[in-house]
C-alpha cells in the first residue's frame, strides 16, 4: 500500500495528495508498512483510483509493488521462480480467511526461458492494470537476466479474469 502512494507521488504530488483522499475515504488514513488494512477497503481504493485517476497510475502502483516483493534467497534470478514469488507474496498479503486463495491467485505457465503466460483467477478483485505492473515490477527488479518486460492480454481461460503474455 505504501508502494502505492509513493508510485503517484512519482506521477505527481497531485496524484499523491488525492490517492490519499480516496485511501482515506475508504478507512485506511496515513498507512505504513507495519500496518495490515481490510482488504475490501484497499480493492474499493485501488477501484476508485483507476476509475477516477486513471489507469497508469494503478500500472505504476504495481510496478512498484511488484519491485518491493520481498525475495526469498532460494528464488535466484530465474524469471519463472520470480513469477512464483510474486503469486505466494500476493497470497501472503492476505490472511484471516478460511478460503485457499480468497482473492484469486495468478497462475503460471512456463512457455520457453524467456516467456511464460500469467492468468489471475476469476476472485481477482483489482484492476488488470496492477496485476500487469506487479509481473512487470517483479521481473525487472529481481532478474539480471531480463532487460525488458512486455506484457500482452490473451484470451483468458476458464475460472481467469485476465490472462497476459509475459516476454522478458
Amino acid at each position: 500500500m505504501t508502494a502505492f502512494l509513493e508510485s503517484a507521488g512519482e506521477v505527481s504530488p497531485v496524484f499523491e495528495q488525492r490517492l490519499r483522499a480516496v485511501l482515506d475515504d475508504h478507512g485506511i488514513t496515513n498507512p505504513t508498512l507495519e500496518e495490515w488494512y481490510q482488504a475490501t477497503a484497499f480493492v474499493d481504493a485501488v477501484t476508485e483510483v483507476a476509475n477516477t485517476i486513471g489507469d497508469r497510475t494503478v500500472l505504476q502502483a504495481g510496478i512498484d509493488m511488484g519491485r518491493n516483493v520481498p525475495w526469498a534467497d532460494e528464488v535466484g534470478d530465474d524469471p519463472t521462480e520470480v513469477l512464483k514469488m510474486v503469486a505466494q507474496t500476493n497470497q501472503d498479503a492476505y490472511r484471516n480467511s478460511t478460503e485457499e486463495y480468497p482473492i484469486g491467485q495468478y497462475q503460471i505457465e512456463e512457455v520457453s526461458d524467456n516467456s511464460a503466460v500469467v492468468g489471475v483467477t476469476d476472485k481477482w478483485p483489482y484492476p488488470s492494470e496492477i496485476a500487469k505492473g506487479a509481473i512487470k515490477g517483479a521481473l525487472e527488479a529481481a532478474s539480471d537476466h531480463v532487460k525488458h518486460v512486455t506484457i500482452s492480454e490473451t484470451e483468458s481461460g476458464s475460472n481467469q479474469l485476465g490472462r497476459y503474455e509475459v516476454d522478458w
